[in-house]
């Protein structure tokens, strides 16, 4: 039996080494690349949510970040209020519904005496689907994200 050389197993472990940061590279950059694309698009659908709910009072201008673990089922942006001429903000949020997990817009405005949460609409639902689950029930799933958003901004309570 041959035995390996410090010299050739290192350069063996160098090279095993690189093919497996090579391999990772080509996995991590597409999503990388697409992060911008994917704010983008998930701001359009927020704002075609908003477009459904107040016709041209909301327009959504920039990202916000949110520095929490929640970030993986949601994503929040800056959204002029045009009748108000003031600053809030709208968040999507992955929630679960009779018709499996749907993405809910919630506009919050911090300032608000009361109602500092408000329901916009689901993202990917229009017309009679839409306008049935929106406004046929009370939702308990929806009824305790409009009370963790305030949180969600914030930063007080837990994820």
């Amino acid at each position: 039996m041959a035995e390996i050389t410090n010299k050739k197993f290192f350069t063996n472990y160098a090279f095993f080494l690189l093919i497996l940061v090579f391999v990772f590279g080509i996995l991590i950059y597409p999503v990388l690349a697409s992060k911008k694309s994917w704010s983008v698009n998930l701001g359009n659908s927020v704002q075609k949510v908003l477009d459904e709910y107040e016709n041209g009072r909301y327009k959504v201008t920039g990202a916000v970040e949110i520095n929490k673990p929640i970030t993986t089922s949601c994503a929040a942006y800056t959204v002029n209020d045009t009748t108000a001429n003031k600053t809030v903000n709208a968040i999507i949020i992955r929630i679960t519904t009779l018709y499996g997990p749907l993405p809910a817009v919630f506009i919050y405005d911090p300032s608000a005496y009361s109602d500092k949460v408000v329901f916009a609409g689901y993202s990917s639902l229009h017309g009679r689907v839409r306008t049935q689950l929106t406004y046929d029930s009370p939702d308990k799933r929806r009824e305790y994200w409009q009370k963790k958003v305030p949180d969600i901004f914030e930063g007080g309570g837990e994820d």
